[in-house]
């Protein structure tokens, strides 16, 4: 097997035995294949993934009324001035900066010339190559070059995804030293439909029928997050061991990319993995089939087109979880701290590039046309991504209905909201702290990694320069968020069914002691989120020995446990559960029975309330 050349650069860097670099090597080539943890860390049992509830806090995806500048030229700056490389995944959320430069390198005109700032874009889909090309680019640094011809100065991240990212990436940055670590400077755009977990249509009806299923995508990326999310909101087990198979959880095929993942979906990659269940080897062995994906736009578009009838189950889109996937920023400290204006210049160009895409259609189109050279991917051209930027309904190669892209650009104001700043000071209790605080709690969880923490969000976030920027920007400042666009009809959509576990007495709607907890398990997991919510209760079979009358009060019963467990939340937390959240609380008595009512046991099951969540609006 062959070292990448960032690899063998940062093998070499390294004053070790040969015997250390060696085993260095190994990790680093598992790494690169997404089989890390053969190398000694012990797999995780699989278990349900801890819950992420985000507010949909919306902003303003179209027209901000901004003055419309004249667009950049197509040939290359003549301006002096050394140039960075930024590695871009082909998202439409970057269609600000694509304008901001005017072509794959910054041209004549841009935004990014007039703020002094010269660019070149360079398409990387891998995060693994992502991290290789950032580590080129620190170890030019630390050996004193000032501007690095190798490597990436900058790279943009599905925000959700970051956590994962970051550590792996800081540990292998921490040899070099504190001021070489990578940190979040800002948003450029946001994923708004774009990034979906894709599958069975039964998955999305019955998403308890996962249990067994197996995806294919990018472990710990934004898009495996999409899918934690849905899955964690229906109370269904993840099995974060790729190498084996459990049938009762949700199974993996791990990918180095979107596309990679698309392309095994349609080939129906197989393969033989051992059986686990509760987390032991049975000895036992299963031929496993793709049956779905996690992906984005041009991946969803390829699937749909080649071999299509798989459904949208759970997405960035409007109403479902469009806070969860930011574009992200990522830079390198010292790197930035040596050109604070050419950081500044950068941002500033990019939210002067965002409000222009926003607010004129010309913009649109001329940001289009940069992302196809830039991206450069087969079959498209500029209409394509103007297409799926705005987000489509189009017929699959089966004849059905699918929705398929949907992405929006950040300018400043959206950047002060979603990092929460104000007046120059920061909010740590922000919409991006919450992904990265809460998706990065879900990768120390679920991923394969040795790490017992991820860094900090306060190490991680530089708000200095947005907090300049609010300042010196105050008319852009002011284009704040508005409201979220609903019309694509993801509001009112059911994403979420879970029986909680919440125990009463029996023939009683009083709360036991393990009652209120589950109850405050509950608000603690739903607290921040705007899903709404209905609440149903349920009962055994117990009572009088008349059926109809036994029914009848039972049917009662469980409406007051709902109707309890409605006012648990709200003493709990009335601002974050208001009766407007509430669809339903309602009661179904003894007709739904999750387990043997001849039992203790099964009796004890069935005096539950099961929770559904529904998208909110």
């Amino acid at each position: 097997m062959k070292l990448t050349p960032a690899g063998q650069k940062l093998v070499g860097s390294l004053k070790v035995p040969a015997i250390i670099a060696a085993a260095i090597v190994l990790l680093f080539l598992a790494y690169q294949k997404g089989m890390f943890a053969r190398f000694g860390i012990k797999p995780k049992q699989s278990t349900v993934v801890n819950t992420v509830e985000l507010k949909d806090s919306g902003f303003n995806k179209t027209a901000t009324g901004v003055a419309k500048v004249a667009l950049p030229s197509t040939k290359a700056t003549t301006k002096p001035g050394q140039t960075f490389v930024v590695g871009v995944i082909p998202w439409n959320a970057n269609m600000g900066q694509m304008f901001a430069n005017g072509g794959a390198f910054t041209t004549s005109g841009s935004l990014m010339e007039q703020y002094g700032v010269k660019v070149r874009f360079v398409r990387q889909d891998k995060p693994n190559l992502m991290q290789d090309e950032q580590v080129a680019f620190v170890d030019a640094l630390s050996k004193g070059e000032k501007f690095p011809s190798t490597g990436m100065a900058f790279v943009q991240l599905m925000g959700d995804g970051v956590p994962a990212y970051l550590i792996e990436l800081q540990r292998r940055l921490a040899s070099y030293g504190p001021k070489f670590r990578a940190r979040v400077y800002g948003s450029g755009g946001r994923s708004y439909g774009e990034d979906a977990l894709w599958g069975p249509d039964e998955w999305l009806t019955n998403p308890q029928s996962m249990k067994g299923a197996v995806i294919a995508g990018v472990i710990g990326d934004g898009d495996w997050c999409v899918a934690m999310s849905f899955l964690s909101k229906n109370g269904v087990k993840n099995n974060p061991d790729v190498t084996t198979y459990d049938p009762d959880a949700v199974n993996w095929v791990a990918t180095d990319s979107s596309s990679d993942a698309v392309r095994k979906t349609i080939d129906g990659f197989g393969e033989e993995r051992p059986v686990v269940r509760e987390g032991k080897r049975t000895g036992e062995k299963q031929r496993i089939t793709v049956q779905g994906f996690v992906g984005w736009t041009p991946d969803d578009v390829t699937y749909a087109r080649e071999k299509g009838g798989l459904t949208r189950i759970f997405s960035t889109a409007p109403g479902e979880n469009s806070e969860e996937m930011p574009m992200i920023i990522i830079g390198i400290e010292q790197f930035v701290q040596a050109n604070p204006k050419l950081m500044k210049g950068y941002l500033r160009a990019t939210f002067e590039g965002s409000d222009q895409v926003r607010s004129h259609p010309e913009a649109l189109q001329f940001a289009s046309a940069v992302s196809d050279k830039v991206y450069a991917e087969k079959n498209t051209g500029p209409a394509y991504w103007a297409k799926y930027y705005q987000g489509v309904i189009e017929q699959d190669a089966t004849g059905a209905k699918v929705p398929l892209g949907g992405s929006a650009v950040h300018n400043l104001g959206d950047n002060l909201k979603l990092f929460g700043i104000e007046g120059g000071s920061v909010n740590p209790v922000s919409p991006y702290a919450a992904v990265y605080n809460g998706f990065g709690a879900i990768v120390l969880q679920q991923f394969l990694t040795k790490e017992k923490s991820f860094p900090k969000y306060a190490d991680v976030f530089d708000p200095r320069f947005l907090i300049e920027l609010e300042r010196e920007m105050p008319q852009s400042a002011s284009e704040a968020a508005i409201v979220a666009d609903y019309s694509g009809g993801g509001a009112g959509r059911k994403v979420g069914n879970r029986s909680w576990q919440i125990e009463f007495n029996s023939g009683s709607a009083a709360l036991t002691p393990a009652g209120q907890k589950a109850v405050r398990d509950l608000a603690n997991e739903l607290l921040s989120g705007s899903s709404k919510i209905d609440l149903i209760g349920h009962t055994d079979n117990t009572g009088v020995s008349d059926p109809v009358l036994r029914e009848r009060q039972n049917q009662s019963l469980s409406e007051a446990r709902a109707k309890t467990v409605q006012t648990a939340l709200q003493t709990l937390n009335r601002s974050a559960f208001p009766q407007d959240r509430f669809r339903s609380v309602e009661g179904r008595g003894e007709k739904e029975p999750i387990a043997d009512n001849g039992s203790a046991g099964g009796k004890a099951k069935n005096r539950r309330v099961q929770v559904e969540l529904y998208t909110g609006q």
